[in-house]
């Protein structure tokens, strides 16, 4: 008889954990769905935005250049400042004027201009970040196929989290969508992609 409950206990066990998995899995794949509906030949488009020193920059202001995208927010406390520094060290290594990195914030109600530059110093010395208003975040994340999501705190303080794609656009002279990298990708890795865009002009 308790071998037979043991058994029971166990199957019971092993049904939970592939619900939990399942379910795990589930909402992965939602978020994954959310991403895919934006086809990468569409990714990206016009913008308008405030840099760290209060600059208005736009998407033909940086025409002729390539672009390193990041999406992210100052508050992230770890996928965000992960990345930024991994593409701020590919681009110390390609040391190509004709790359410019950028770091869009995904939470302008906290990253304001003074905030971003404080962050932006922290990283690439051309690192150029971007704000804006809601309106304008959620226009450029919209065209760049962005999912974010804001998790309220619970504590008295109110703080909160962003949860957001993790990816790093990579966008040719034109605005055009070349390819992303995903989070946690190395350095060499995004130096190996990037030169073999990077041809010696006239």
């Amino acid at each position: 008889m308790a071998r037979r409950l043991l058994s029971v206990a166990i199957a019971a066990t092993a049904v939970l954990v592939f619900a939990v998995i399942g379910l795990g899995l589930w909402l992965e794949e939602g978020r994954v769905a959310t991403e895919a509906e934006h086809p990468l030949q569409s990714i990206g488009g016009p913008f308008s935005l405030t840099d760290q020193r209060g600059r208005t920059v736009t998407n033909t202001d940086l025409r002729d250049r390539f672009m390193l995208i990041y999406f992210g927010y100052t508050y992230c406390p770890d996928v965000c400042p992960a990345d930024l520094l991994g593409m701020s060290q590919a681009v110390a290594v390609l040391d190509d004027k004709r790359v410019q990195p950028i770091f869009i914030t995904i939470d302008p109600e906290r990253d304001t201009v003074e905030t971003m530059a404080a962050y932006a110093a922290h990283f690439h010395p051309d690192l150029l970040a971007l704000t804006g208003t809601s309106t304008q975040i959620a226009t450029v994340a919209k065209a760049y196929g962005i999912y974010v999501r804001k998790t309220e705190g619970t504590d008295e303080g109110g703080e909160y989290l962003m949860d957001h794609t993790g990816q790093i656009y990579f966008m040719g002279r034109s605005g055009e969508f070349l390819r992303s990298f995903p989070h946690g990708t190395a350095p060499d890795v995004m130096v190996d992609a990037i030169r073999s865009h990077l041809q010696p002009t006239a």
